[in-house]
Parts: structure tokens; C-alpha cells; sequence
């Protein structure tokens, strides 16, 4: 192959681990934990990384320590970032195996 058909083809792989990853992190960000209030008029549901945020809080944080926001925007970035490192977590798989249909055809001899 050339480099061009090389650069093609690993933007294509690119492209569908970028996807996996964001469809996930806002599958993980929006989903709610109970489907039957999602339909609700009021709109009062938990969302899933919320539940994770609550355990994480509940399990890494010392006994007696508070987390406060320094900004009005670290709360909103604190749920984008760890929706994107579950969407990284959960998509795994496919990264796993777009990375090895990438280097599979310089593993072995033609």
C-alpha cells in the first residue's frame, strides 16, 4: 500500500473509535438509571455517570472532606470528562480491534 493508502485507511479506523467513544460517553451521560421516568412530563431523572460520581465519591473520598467547585462550569466538565473516560472504558473493544485490523497486515507475510 501507499502512505496515502495507509493514512485512508487509519483515519477510517480513527474515525469509527472517535464514534464508539462519543455515542458511549453520551449514552453514559444522558441514559437515564430509570427508564420509566424518562418519559415523565417533570423530567427528574438520575443519569448513570451520576450514580458513578456518587460512588466514586462515596469510595475515593476521605471521611470528612467536601468536594466544592472553584468555577460555574467544573461541575458540567467533571460529568463530560468521566463520560468520556467510561465511553473510552466501554468502547475497548472496538478500539482493541480497529487497532489490531490496522497493524494485522504488517504482523504477518503476505
Amino acid at each position: 500500500m501507499t502512505f496515502m493508502q495507509h493514512t485512508v485507511e487509519l483515519l477510517s479506523r480513527l474515525r469509527v473509535i472517535f464514534v464508539s467513544v462519543i455515542f458511549l460517553g453520551f449514552f453514559v451521560a444522558f441514559w437515564p438509571l430509570d427508564i420509566t421516568k424518562l418519559f415523565s412530563p417533570m423530567l427528574e431523572y438520575t443519569p448513570l455517570v451520576s450514580l458513578i460520581m456518587n460512588r466514586m465519591k462515596q469510595d475515593l473520598l476521605p471521611a470528612g472532606a467536601r468536594l466544592i467547585a472553584g468555577n460555574i462550569m467544573d461541575t458540567a466538565y467533571l460529568y463530560l470528562t468521566i463520560s468520556i473516560m467510561i465511553g473510552v472504558i466501554l468502547s475497548s473493544p472496538v478500539i482493541a480491534y480497529e487497532m489490531y485490523m490496522f497493524f494485522n497486515p504488517a504482523l504477518f507475510p503476505p
